[in-house]
């Protein structure tokens, strides 16, 4: 559907014009995490660009520390020195997989394959290099993965008056 005038330009964005009219782009970190655990819980196939991927590993770590902090203070200790908390080690379990899968579409976005991850488990120079990598641009076009990815990753823009 296009705007009135002939003018090319579709009826969505006629109405951003209008005076009053409100741009609301849903890009908060918390919304890319539930969007993460709700569209892409375990997807390994796509790409996933750097925002996509910091975000929700930000946001799963912070929430990690919020809840091993409750652990602590809770004293709900899963052993008898109390380095594993029970809220803390519970939600790194549910969330494993879809750390992982971002992780993958991550390295799909530089064009390289999901078994780069392996590369963790070195010791010192594996963590390392796989920060180097999620830090690294991806592919500026389509590659053997798919497409660019697009964030917000539904293209959410509307307007509202």
């Amino acid at each position: 559907r296009y705007g009135d005038g002939g003018s090319g330009v579709p009826a969505e964005a006629d109405r951003l014009r209008r005076p009053g009219a409100r741009i609301t782009c849903r890009t908060t970190a918390l919304d890319t995490f539930v969007e993460v655990l709700t569209h892409r819980y375990a997807t390994l196939r796509g790409r996933a660009g750097r925002r996509e991927y910091w975000v929700f590993s930000l946001v799963f770590a912070g929430i990690w520390l919020l809840l091993r902090a409750v652990d602590d203070i809770a004293g709900l200790h899963l052993d008898a020195d109390g380095e594993r908390g029970a809220a803390s080690t519970l939600f790194a379990l549910a969330l494993l997989l879809p750390l992982l899968a971002v992780g993958v579409r991550r390295l799909h976005d530089a064009g390289r394959s999901g078994w780069w991850l392996l590369a963790g488990l070195l010791p010192v120079v594996g963590p390392l290099a796989i920060a180097v990598l999620m830090l690294l641009p991806g592919h500026a076009r389509s590659n053997r993965f798919g497409a660019v990815p697009a964030f917000p990753p539904d293209a959410l823009a509307t307007a509202s008056r």
